[in-house]
């Protein structure tokens, strides 16, 4: 019994540390401590203006535990805050109307990334990529209603939006551990979900249509959605919760459905 015990444990740690707590980023102090070593936090904006204008986006990227906060503004900018050991390793590019932010090497190949913040202000997106760890969480309402906005996460990737959010069609791709939260749907023709591997999507609002394939033990969280047609396929190990409406609903595999 004892090494059943000790074995869950084990196994839980990495999902301990998939989270995204961007909302505490203000009220860190101006020293950052980590077991190894103790750093200096620092802010330092990257001037995108020109790189922009050249390479308009309207997607974005993220990588390797960077923790975005999103503004949907007609300016543009880039705000980095972190350790300074972290920051200087962030690398931003825009390519193929996309905006990257990556981690480059680390010296040591030992890369223990926390607390590591970029605060962006720019154009409404319709494409979000997220992995590794990298999260995103628009701080603004997202208004793209006559196009689509496609969420890809894998690895650990999280994507929150506690604002309005409004799309013609949302389609959400996710594996690994991906997590999307979205707290108010509106105006939302379609929706479009493809989850595994443990992956969680939460979804509040309205929608006309919902499609779902949620499987390998993914989590699909719709009890406050509103859809006027749609179905949800879960299987192997999949817990669906759902609420009484017009959403047909199918099991196999030992999945688990939650009328509420």
């Amino acid at each position: 019994m004892n090494k059943l015990l000790f074995s869950i444990i084990i196994s839980i740690l990495p999902l301990a540390s998939i989270q995204c707590n961007t909302g505490h980023a203000a009220e860190k102090t101006s020293d950052y401590t980590s077991d190894n070593m103790a750093s200096n936090v620092v802010k330092v904006s990257l001037k995108i203006d020109k790189l922009k204008e050249k390479n308009p986006y309207s997607r974005i990227s993220v990588r390797q535990g960077i923790k975005v906060l999103y503004t949907v503004s007609n300016e543009s900018e880039i705000v980095l805050e972190g350790p300074q050991e972290l920051v200087n390793r962030v690398s931003a590019s825009i390519e193929q109307n996309t905006l990257k932010l990556v981690m480059k090497p680390s010296p040591n190949n030992f890369d223990n990334i926390t607390n590591l913040y970029a605060y962006i202000k720019g154009p409404a997106i319709n494409y979000a990529e997220m992995s590794v760890g990298g999260c995103i969480e628009m701080k603004t309402e997202l208004n793209i209603h006559k196009n689509e906005l496609a969420l890809r996460l894998s690895s650990g990737g999280i994507f929150t939006c506690t604002e309005a959010l409004k799309c013609k069609d949302l389609s959400v791709s996710s594996n690994s551990g991906g997590i999307v939260k979205i707290s108010l749907l509106k105006a939302t023709e379609s929706v479009n979900l493809n989850m595994s591997s443990g992956s969680i999507v939460s979804l509040s609002g309205e929608a006309n249509f919902l499609k779902a394939g949620v499987s390998s033990g993914a989590i699909l969280n719709i009890p406050d959605l509103k859809c006027n047609d749609g179905s949800v396929n879960a299987s192997s190990g999949a817990i669906v919760n759902y609420a009484k409406s017009n959403v047909s609903v199918s099991s196999s595999s030992g999945a688990i459905i939650r009328q509420q």
